[in-house]
C-alpha cells in the first residue's frame, strides 16, 4: 500500500489481504501469546519450513510489533495517495487484526472494494484459497476491463 501511495502512476490495481495499517492491541496480544508458545509449538516448524534462519525471522518480526515505540506505527495518513482500484480480503476471525484496519482503509479510500471471508483467520490463502482465488480473480478481471494495459507492457 505504501507503494502504490508513492508511485501512484505504476499502480493499475491493489489486492490487499489481511491488511494492517495501524497497530492493534488485538495484534499485540497474539504475538505475545505466540512468543510464548515459539520454542514448544508447531509456528516453529512451520517458520523453519519457509525461512532459512527461522529463529532470527521469528525473533526479529516479533520484536518489531511488540516493540512499545511501534505501537504509534500507522500509514493512515498514506492512504489518500492511492488511486489504483483496491480489493481489501479480511477474515472473520483473524487473529492478527481487526476489521477496525478495514474501515480505516475505506474511510480513505471509499471505492475500494470489501470481501470478509466468513470463519477465515489471517491466512486466507492456506486456509481457504478457493475463495481467496475466485475473489481475487474477479477483481483482476473486472480493473482490466476498466483500465487498458498498455500497449508496452503487453505480452
Amino acid at each position: 500500500m505504501l507503494y502504490a501511495s508513492r508511485y501512484a502512476d505504476l499502480v493499475n490495481g491493489m489486492i490487499v489481504v489481511a491488511p494492517h495499517i495501524m497497530v492493534e492491541a488485538v495484534t499485540v496480544n497474539s504475538i505475545k501469546r505466540l512468543k510464548e508458545t515459539y520454542d514448544t509449538g508447531e509456528i516453529k516448524v512451520k517458520f523453519a519450513a519457509h525461512h532459512i534462519d527461522a529463529d532470527a525471522t521469528f525473533d526479529g518480526w516479533s520484536q518489531v510489533w511488540l516493540d512499545q515505540e511501534f505501537r504509534n506505527w500507522s500509514i493512515e495518513s498514506e492512504l489518500n495517495k492511492i488511486q489504483s482500484p483496491l480489493l481489501i480480503v479480511q477474515g472473520t476471525k483473524d487473529e492478527y487484526g481487526t476489521v477496525d484496519q478495514v474501515n480505516r482503509i475505506i474511510q480513505n479510500l471509499p471505492n475500494s472494494e470489501y470481501v470478509e471471508i466468513p470463519g477465515c483467520g489471517h491466512a486466507p490463502h492456506r486456509t481457504h484459497p478457493d475463495a481467496l482465488l475466485s475473489y481475487s480473480t474477479l477483481f483482476i478481471q473486472t480493473i482490466a476491463t476498466r483500465r487498458p494495459i498498455p500497449p508496452g507492457d503487453r505480452m
